[in-house]
């Protein structure tokens, strides 16, 4: 209830602030709606303890969230090439329905079946996902860091919220009574928050040969780039690299949390669902935080002058020593569950950075597209994660318990894939394709430069006088 409230006073605070028109606060409450719903994708890993088979439903989830990135590149590259986002979106919602055929799967004991309605199920979320932030990047250009934020706010209150309404689901129905309920009620949901959205987006952007050469335009006014363009870029790949490690520890804690504590501390699946209420609680700060923090730690020039890269590169800091310390005290419950709130706090933040950085390294222009390719680093990521804790999970260890002997292969590969992101963040510059107007700063440099230069050889060596 508390979350609740506060998630109501910032969207009213943010409707007053910005002095938002009524179609741009029904937009912004769908979106927010769209991300609220997309807290599912890990609220789901509150059906993993009732399982019938635990191993595969962790695995399911893990197929979810690399189908979740699959949908999230297929739809940026399906907005870039101008397709309706608001038939997408309601396309996308009834693709919820492939978590009848997990159901239907798991009763029947069609494992292909389950897989099937996952991947369904998982491809909607990375579509609806892409089509809100896009909503919200193209509508709300002056603060785009507050809002992405408190729209990434609501997927956390989602996850939390959502958990707590599966497991009271679970107590009062069957497992797969509960996930048809599941089902059919995000199927009307993102259906319904999906009509309101915007069946065109109107870019303010340019080709690239009507870039003046001398243009003091600002950054915002980027060069619609192709997709080959982009792929071309090295500060791409940079950014991959920094925004999966930033996430992809994160999500493997946001799924095997529960199991691990199962597991290594012998808590009860209840004690563990509160733990992991704890834990996703640390998401709606990070959120917000990471929102808020792209908009005001920045300076006007300079290394430091995007807010974005700033909060990825303290968050990164973090996520290493919260790694660090879970390697260091591996038998001790309390400072898992503080390393474990870190990574998700991270976690949660390095998605609202990662959106804010797609824009300022390659504009508006091609945000939506950039931000879509993430999904498949991303997707990787998540796969490698949810296999790391597939391979022990319910096992019990031998000896004292601990977790570098159930899960130590995942805490190694979380440090190190850490200190891989913090390299390439320190390589990241902004696409001088997208915006020209950079290359054409330099040349007017060099121009001015080349000038002073002869005018002080002609003040050093003057010409003899005839």
């Amino acid at each position: 209830m508390f979350f609740l409230l506060v998630f109501v006073f910032l969207f009213v605070w943010i409707a007053s602030k910005m002095q938002i028109s009524k179609r741009q606060l029904l937009v912004l409450a769908s979106c927010c709606t769209l991300q609220f719903l997309f807290g599912s994708l890990y609220a789901m890993s509150a059906f993993v303890p009732n399982a019938p088979v635990p191993k595969q439903m962790i695995s399911l989830l893990g197929v979810m969230a690399c189908a979740t990135a699959i949908g999230i590149s297929s739809g940026g590259v399906l907005l870039h090439s101008g397709v309706c986002l608001r038939t997408l979106s309601l396309i996308a919602s009834s693709m919820q329905l492939g978590l009848l055929l997990v159901a239907m799967g798991f009763s029947q004991s069609l494992v292909w079946l389950t897989y099937l309605g996952a991947i369904m199920t998982g491809t909607s979320f990375g579509v609806l996902y892409i089509a809100a932030i896009t909503q919200l990047q193209h509508e709300f250009r002056d603060n785009p860091g507050a809002v992405t934020g408190v729209g990434m706010f609501s997927s956390s209150l989602g996850s939390i919220v959502l958990a707590f309404v599966y497991s009271i689901c679970q107590e009062e129905l069957t497992w797969l009574q509960s996930l048809i309920a599941c089902g059919v009620s995000m199927f009307l949901a993102n259906g319904a928050a999906s009509l309101s959205l915007t069946s065109a987006l109107e870019d303010e952007v340019q080709d690239e040969e009507s870039v003046p050469l001398l243009s003091d335009q600002k950054p915002d006014n980027s060069v619609k780039l192709g997709i080959w363009e982009i792929l071309r870029d090295p500060n791409m790949y940079f950014f991959l690299l920094t925004f999966s490690a930033a996430v992809g520890p994160g999500y493997g804690t946001a799924v095997g949390f529960q199991q691990m504590s199962v597991d290594v501390f012998s808590l009860s699946s209840s004690e563990s669902n509160r733990y992991f209420l704890l834990v996703t609680s640390l998401g709606l700060i990070g959120r917000l935080g990471a929102g808020f923090g792209g908009d005001i730690l920045k300076t006007e020039k300079g290394v430091f002058s995007s807010g974005a890269l700033n909060v990825t590169g303290l968050l990164l800091v973090l996520q290493s020593v919260a790694v660090l310390l879970m390697q260091s005290f591996p038998t001790s419950f309390y400072a898992f569950v503080i390393c474990s709130c870190i990574t998700y706090f991270v976690f949660t933040g390095g998605a609202v950075t990662g959106a804010l950085l797609a824009r300022n390294l390659f504009g508006i222009a091609n945000a939506s597209l950039v931000f879509g390719f993430t999904g498949l680093a991303v997707g990787g990521g998540d796969l490698l994660s949810s296999w790391l804790i597939k391979q022990h999970a319910g096992e019990v260890p031998s000896g004292d318990p601990s977790l570098l002997s159930s899960y130590g292969e995942f805490i190694y590969v979380s440090i190190f894939w850490t200190l891989a992101g913090v390299v390439a963040l320190l390589f990241i510059r902004k696409s001088k394709k997208a915006f020209p107007q950079l290359t054409c700063q330099e040349t007017t440099n060099m121009k001015k430069y080349g000038v002073y230069m002869e005018e002080a050889d002609v003040l050093i060596c003057p010409s003899p006088v005839a």
